[in-house]
C-alpha cells in the first residue's frame, strides 16, 4: 500500500493508532504522552478550495498591489511535455514569466502580462517587487528586470545589468549580469536589484538602477551573493540575505549604508525574509526547514530556530504580530507561535490534492489565509480564533483538562473551552 499524506504533528515516537468506526477520524498516541485526534476525511473538514491558475504555476512570493483587492504573483507555463525540473532543470515550455494579477478575494486572474524568458540556467528565481506608491510593480526573470504600470499592465522600463563574466550551462559568459530580487528605495525612483558577482566567487551586490531609464548609478556591496530580500514596513531599512553565508545584511534603506550584519545559526541557505508588522523581528525561513529571527534594533539572532520537516518557502507575519505563517515544499502551511516558540496547530494541507509542491501564501492576511500549492489548486482557512474553537470542538467534543489548560493557557484562570458553546 503507498502512503498518501504524512501527519506531522508528535514530537515523540508515535506508539498507538486507532481510526474511528465511521473511518474519519484517526486517533494518536505518542510516547511522550501526547494525543492527536486527526480529521482523514479527504477535505480535511476544515477550511475550503482556492482555485488554481489555469494553465501557470506560482514561480514565487506572492505582493500586494492594492490591500484587499489584489495581489501580483510571477507565473510560469506549466510544461506541457513534462521532464526536468521546473526550478533547476526547467522544460523549455516552461521560461516564460508572467505578472499575473489576482483578486485574492476569489482568487479570480484580473490580468496577466508575459515579461521574459528564464535562461536556461538552474536554480535562478523570479520575483515580483510593488512600488511605495503602489503604481509599478518589478519583475525578475534572471537576467532581465521588467517595471510594469499596475493600472494599464503596460511594460514601463526593461532593465538589463551589465555581464559580469557569469558562464551558463554552455560554458559562455551570460549575455547580462544575473538578478535574484528586487526591492524600491522609499521614494519610488530607484530600484535596489539583488545582482550575482564574478563566476563561483559566491560574491555579490545591490545594484542602484533609475525605475524610469534602467542607468545603473552605482553598486552597494553586500555579504555574499544576494539572494533574497524585504523592506521594513516603514520603508526605512532593507534586509538581504546571501545564497552561500548564514548571514542578514541589515541596511539604511535611504542612505543604503549598511546597519548590522546578523550571523544566523548554522548553515543554511536563505529562502525568505519577512519583517514583523511592528518592524522589530525580522523572520528567516531556510531550505534547511528552519525559521529564525533577528532582533532588528539590537542587531542579532532573537531565540532559538525553529525546525520543520520540510524546506521552507515562504514566511508571513499575521496581523496580531505574534504568528509567523510559513509555507513548505512538502505541500503543506504551519501557524508557529513566536513567543512561547511553537506550533499552534498541526501543519496544514496547501491543496485538496496530496502532493508536494513548492507552497507560497498570499500576502496580508486578515480574516483568512490562503496558500497557493504551485500548478494544483490551493486551499483557504479562517483566521477568527472562534472557527478553529468550533472545529476543534467538533472533533473533541470535550473541554480542555486542567493539565491541558495550564500547558497551552498557562497563567490565565480556567474556562470551559467546548462544553459553554453548546
Amino acid at each position: 500500500m503507498a502512503a498518501t499524506e504524512e501527519l506531522s504533528g508528535h514530537a515523540d515516537v508515535v506508539s498507538a493508532v486507532e481510526i474511528a468506526a465511521g473511518g474519519d477520524r484517526l486517533f494518536t498516541v505518542s510516547s511522550g504522552g501526547t494525543a492527536i485526534v486527526w480529521d482523514v476525511r479527504a477535505d480535511g473538514g476544515f477550511g475550503g478550495p482556492y482555485p488554481d491558475l489555469p494553465g501557470r504555476w506560482v514561480a514565487g512570493r506572492p505582493e500586494v498591489v492594492e490591500p484587499g483587492r489584489l495581489v501580483v504573483v510571477p507565473t510560469r507555463p506549466v510544461s506541457r511535455t513534462g521532464g526536468g525540473d521546473p526550478i533547476f532543470l526547467p522544460p523549455a515550455d516552461t521560461r516564460t514569466v508572467s505578472a499575473t494579477f489576482i483578486d485574492p478575494r476569489d482568487g479570480g486572474v484580473v490580468g496577466d502580462v508575459a515579461v521574459a524568458d528564464m535562461p536556461a540556467e538552474p536554480g535562478l528565481v523570479t520575483s515580483v517587487a510593488v512600488s511605495p506608491d503602489r503604481t509599478r510593480v518589478a519583475v525578475t526573470t534572471g537576467l532581465v528586470t521588467t517595471v510594469l504600470d499596475t493600472g494599464t499592465r503596460k511594460k514601463v522600463t526593461r532593465i538589463e545589468l551589465p555581464a559580469t563574466g557569469e558562464p551558463g550551462r554552455d560554458g559562455r559568459p551570460l549575455p547580462a549580469g544575473v538578478v535574484s530580487c528586487a526591492e524600491w528605495t522609499p521614494d519610488g525612483t530607484r530600484l535596489l536589484l539583488c545582482a550575482w558577482g564574478s563566476p563561483f566567487s559566491g560574491t555579490g551586490d545591490l545594484a542602484v538602477v533609475d525605475a524610469a531609464t534602467g542607468e545603473v548609478e552605482r553598486r552597494v556591496p553586500v555579504s555574499g551573493r544576494a539572494r533574497v530580500s524585504a523592506s521594513s514596513p516603514d520603508g526605512r531599512l532593507l534586509a538581504v540575505a546571501s545564497e552561500f553565508m548564514p548571514r542578514v545584511t541589515i541596511i539604511d534603506a535611504l542612505t543604503l549604508d549598511p546597519v548590522d550584519v546578523v550571523p544566523l545559526s548554522g548553515t543554511d541557505t536563505v529562502e525568505d525574509l519577512a519583517f514583523s508588522p511592528d518592524g522589530r523581528l525580522l523572520a528567516v525561513a531556510g531550505v534547511q526547514g528552519f525559521l529564525q529571527f533577528v532582533d532588528v534594533a539590537e542587531g542579532e539572532q532573537a531565540g532559538d530556530p525553529a525546525r520543520f520537516a520540510a524546506p521552507l518557502l515562504q514566511a508571513e507575519w499575521l496581523a496580531d504580530g505574534e504568528t509567523v505563517v510559513v509555507a513548505a515544499l512538502n505541500g503543506t502551511v504551519s501557524l508557529f507561535d513566536v513567543d512561547r516558540g511553537l506550533l499552534r496547530a498541526p501543519p496544514l494541507p496547501a491543496s485538496d490534492e496530496v502532493a508536494e509542491s513548492h507552497v507560497h501564501l498570499l500576502p496580508g492576511a486578515a480574516e483568512e489565509l490562503v496558500a497557493f500549492s504551485w500548478e494544483l489548486p490551493g486551499r483557504r482557512y479562517p483566521l477568527e480564533p472562534a472557527a478553529w474553537l468550533a472545529e476543534a470542538c467538533a472533533i473533541v467534543a470535550r473541554d480542555l483538562t486542567p493539565t491541558e489548560w495550564d500547558r497551552y493557557l498557562p497563567g490565565r484562570p480556567y474556562e470551559p473551552t467546548c462544553s459553554d458553546l453548546r
